[in-house]
């Protein structure tokens, strides 16, 4: 009896083990009952339409926004967001934080407070993140735990998007875009004293972009085209890709972002036939693919690929017509508000994750 009870014990003890090693680190499918398991996930099947259209009535905001997640280089389940604090329902902006929070174990940490920022932000694997004040001309830095925040860019940028990224080295920060002077395209290292201008050389570089783990800046070449320009940043001279996905005319909403992998990259694209989606393309084989719908009450601005590579990080904006009601006049209104969504790419089923 006691060699069987033991026998037992042993295939048990096997059994877990396999499973754990089988459960891959990175993989959130393998996180325990109470990580992701406790969000309501549903078809991400869009049909929400107008019933009135709005027009004249201006945009606000209600109760709190979720905007700009990064997520952490040392850890698949942790990310930082911003987060602009209001009452439920209201549209009084009490605070500014950016909050560090863990997937895993739902905890989270502010790591800023009283600080309204303006785009993306960064995070390198030393706990160094990069962002824009939008009350300051330069880009700043804050350690991970909310300590040593200083600034960081010596030259002003003025209030636009700056494209903060961390390459491939991890202590150089990029930054640039357009802004009134022209296109522009800046990199420091920690320890440096001042910023260099890059030579972009025949290089174009739109308002926004992404940069892949390996350098590899992707721009949209064009407002109205589903067109890219792909520029390798560890060249010596800057020369662009040309990328060309569609001749139906649109226009892009939000930022395009790479997948992990550095194929695919993510962007939200309406077309002037009504339809409006966001896509997944593949640079390298020049295949597209509708990951889902955009629809009037629910239009994703970014889609973040988690370093599993199996889910994204959806930046939605969600809206709602004020009939005959709005911030600026007696027109119809409209409510747009922000929130972050886990898209699983196998099932094509979302989850919000802050009510």
């Amino acid at each position: 009896m006691k060699t069987l009870t033991l026998y037992i014990t042993s295939l048990i003890l096997s059994i877990s083990i396999f499973l754990f090693s089988a459960c891959k680190k990175e993989d959130l499918s393998c996180l325990p009952v109470g990580s992701i398991d406790r969000l309501e996930w549903e078809s991400a099947d869009c049909n929400k339409s107008f019933t009135v259209l709005p027009g004249g009535g201006g945009t606000i905001s209600t109760g709190n926004q979720y905007k700009f997640p990064v997520f952490n280089p040392n850890n698949t389940y942790e990310f930082i967001y911003y987060k602009i604090v209001k009452d439920s329902g209201s549209t009084v902006e009490i605070d500014h934080q950016i909050i560090r929070y863990n997937l895993l174990t739902n905890q989270e940490s502010i790591i800023l407070t009283g600080t309204e920022i303006s785009g993306n932000m960064a995070w390198n694997k030393d706990g160094w993140i990069a962002l824009k004040p939008a009350a300051e001309p330069f880009i700043y830095l804050v350690k991970d735990d909310g300590s040593q925040f200083s600034q960081f860019s010596n030259i002003p940028t003025g209030n636009f998007e700056v494209n903060l990224t961390w390459l491939k080295d991890g202590n150089t920060l990029l930054w640039g875009g357009q802004n009134l002077i022209g296109t522009y395209l800046k990199k420091k290292k920690i320890g440096d004293l001042s910023e260099t201008q890059m030579n972009l050389g025949n290089a174009h570089i739109n308002y926004e972009f992404d940069v892949s783990p390996n350098n590899l800046l992707l721009t949209p070449k064009s407002d109205n085209y589903l067109d890219f320009n792909l520029v390798d940043l560890n060249q010596e001279n800057l020369n662009n890709t040309f990328l060309e996905y569609t001749t139906q005319e649109g226009f892009k909403h939000g930022r395009v972002n790479w997948h992990v992998d550095e194929e695919r990259f993510y962007v939200s694209f309406y077309e002037n036939n009504g339809s409006s989606h966001l896509y997944e393309i593949n640079y390298k084989t020049g295949y597209v693919t509708k990951v889902l719908e955009n629809c009037h009450k629910e239009v994703v601005e970014e889609a973040i690929c988690l370093p599993s590579g199996k889910h994204l990080m959806l930046q939605k904006v969600e809206r709602e017509v004020i009939v005959n009601e709005g911030p600026t006049s007696s027109g119809n209104g409209l409510i747009e508000n922000y929130s972050l969504w886990l898209f699983d790419l196998k099932t094509r089923k979302e989850a919000r994750i802050f009510n």
